[in-house]
């Protein structure tokens, strides 16, 4: 498929240290993986990279991050998922282990 080839770039999107390139990626990644069967090779990079990136930033960010992992929730991705955010509750910045925890109460909501 022709998503095929943004497979190795994806984590890079969500990891962006350019705020405006990082707010696009956040939008194509959450594209991708809404639409590329082969979104779920790269579940465990991009949420890391969210994890480690995004749940630390503005309000819109981290609610883009959020969408971008329960949508891999969605695509039967949960497991993965799950890893990365519990890994993130033993981060030493106190916005991302709040997230974290943010984002499993929204998990645990909706699914």
């Amino acid at each position: 498929s022709e998503y095929t080839k943004f497979v190795g770039q994806i984590k890079k999107y969500v990891t962006d240290s350019n705020a405006i390139a990082h707010d696009k990626g956040l939008d194509a990644a959450l594209s991708f993986v809404e639409n590329a069967a082969v979104a779920a090779r790269v579940a465990a990079d991009v949420v890391e990279g969210i994890v480690l990136k995004c749940l630390n930033q503005k309000p819109k960010t981290k609610d883009k991050a959020f969408q971008i992992c329960l949508m891999y929730v969605e695509i039967e991705k949960q497991v993965v998922v799950q890893e990365e955010i519990m890994k993130g509750l033993g981060n030493k910045q106190p916005k991302i282990v709040t997230a974290c925890a943010e984002f499993l109460v929204i998990a645990l909501r909706e699914f």
